[in-house]
């Protein structure tokens, strides 16, 4: 289970049952999920090449976040250039207000995990670490080619990281590692609302275990198998 703890004063802030399960959050500070700035749009902008069907697949993935969100999140033009350099923490740290998108060659993925890694993403706090302020999302270019639906649950999958959520622990949540699932289920699109709207996670109402989460923390989906 991928839990956190406060960021501010060390001390452990518990959360509430379905947390960890149906939705977790990478950062928590004082009690709050950190999230992107609610009185700033938000620009996701994709990167060439981008396929016609990763596209429409792109919007769909939009137009279902701000229906469950209310979040101003919106298409941004396209972005020419190498893919690594469009979607590095340094590149996106100095178009505050975007999340970059981009379908990769498995070369893109770390040694260790390039075979059966299907996407990364991450979102990234500005100097206060109290808002985020950018962040991305890649999908394997030959999975959008070969298996759309499953390219789809990814990208899905992988801008939820870029909202600011982690891993949950229920397998069949899209949020779980496997990526299994195809889309959100009732309790992370609640996890979602309770995100973009700033609500604390509320008293605690039993003992969990905690680890503190790095600072830029990217996390991988889903496998080939």
């Amino acid at each position: 289970m991928d839990l956190s703890t406060s960021i501010r004063g060390g001390a452990a802030t518990q959360l509430g049952p379905n947390y960890g399960v149906d939705f977790t959050y990478s950062r928590i500070v004082d009690g709050v999920p950190v999230r992107w700035d609610p009185a700033s749009p938000v620009v996701l902008r994709m990167v060439s090449p981008i396929s016609d069907e990763a596209f429409v697949g792109a919007v769909r993935c939009v137009a279902d976040i701000v229906e469950i969100t209310g979040m101003a999140l919106e298409i941004g033009d396209p972005i020419d250039g190498p893919v690594t350099q469009c979607v590095s923490t340094a590149e996106v740290l100095r178009a505050p207000g975007e999340i970059r998108v981009a379908w990769v060659d498995p070369a893109f993925f770390p040694p260790d995990r390039s075979e059966n890694t299907l996407g990364l993403g991450a979102a990234i706090p500005d100097s206060s670490g109290l808002r985020y302020t950018a962040g991305w999302a890649v999908v394997r270019a030959d999975l959008a080619a070969d298996d759309p639906v499953r390219a789809l649950a990814c990208l899905r999958h992988e801008l939820t990281h870029a909202l600011g959520m982690a891993h949950a622990n229920r397998a069949s949540c899209l949020m779980h590692a496997s990526a299994g699932a195809q889309t959100w289920s009732a309790g992370e699109r609640e996890g979602l609302r309770r995100l973009c709207a700033g609500q604390p996670i509320g008293r605690p109402n039993r003992a969990v275990a905690f680890t503190v989460t790095p600072a830029h923390p990217s996390y991988a989906c889903g496998s080939k198998d």
